[in-house]
């Protein structure tokens, strides 16, 4: 126990400000034991369920960082709730399942391993094994998260790089599209502005001016 509260007391801060938990188990007292363990550790946001319908209701609003979910159960046991969950989870995206079974059989394992169970707790429950457990998928969703801030923030970079890139080339084909016109037959013409000797009034030269027909016109 001692171990667990000092694994717990490592991750706490970052788990009291960012984990969340969701039970889901038909048995009232097996909620209310796992609900209270989870609370009194450090975990900030437990939420217990009995109905399997009302939990999927709840993580369809807001997608918990772990479940811990029975297996047999009225109205629809735990593949089903592992099915529904796996719809809502984005198919880049990763929510851990800590399945809770009194089962030991092999098959059973096996089929809640390929449905996308990620651990297992085996009822009736061990204090120490259930923090540990908690513990160490609630790390990894933690690494999951700050390793999609990054992902986002390296892709928002990128999204910059590349609009930053694509108004360069825009200018300088724009450029070189006035370059082309200019260039064009009757793009150029020329003007002949006089000088004249402010004395006499005699033109004594002219200044030659080249004028482009391209847009912007200026002076």
């Amino acid at each position: 126990m001692a171990a667990a509260h000092r694994l717990f007391q490592r991750d706490k801060d970052y788990i009291v400000r960012n984990g969340e938990v969701v039970i889901i188990d038909d048995t009232p007292a097996n909620v209310t034991l796992l609900t209270r363990l989870l609370a009194s550790s450090g975990v900030d946001e437990v939420h217990g369920f009995t109905d399997p319908r009302e939990a999927l209701a709840h993580c369809a609003c807001s997608l918990p960082d772990l479940v811990l979910l029975d297996l047999h159960m009225p109205h629809l046991d735990g593949f089903a709730v592992m099915e529904s969950l796996r719809n809502m989870v984005p198919l880049d995206g990763y929510l851990p399942i800590l399945v809770l079974t009194a089962d030991v059989n092999v098959e059973v394992k096996e089929r809640a391993l390929a449905a996308g169970a990620k651990d297992f707790l085996t009822k009736p429950f061990d204090r120490t094994e259930v923090l540990l457990r908690v513990a160490n998928l609630l790390e990894t969703r933690a690494v999951y998260r700050r390793l999609e801030r990054h992902n986002a923030s390296l892709q928002a970079s990128l999204d910059d790089h590349l609009a930053a890139a694509r108004r360069s080339a825009a200018d300088h084909e724009r450029r070189h599209e006035h370059i082309d016109q200019a260039l064009a037959p009757g793009g150029l013409t020329m003007v002949f502005q006089p000088v004249a000797d402010l004395a006499t009034g005699e033109m004594v030269g002219v200044e030659a001016l080249a004028r482009f027909n391209v847009e912007p016109h200026r002076p």
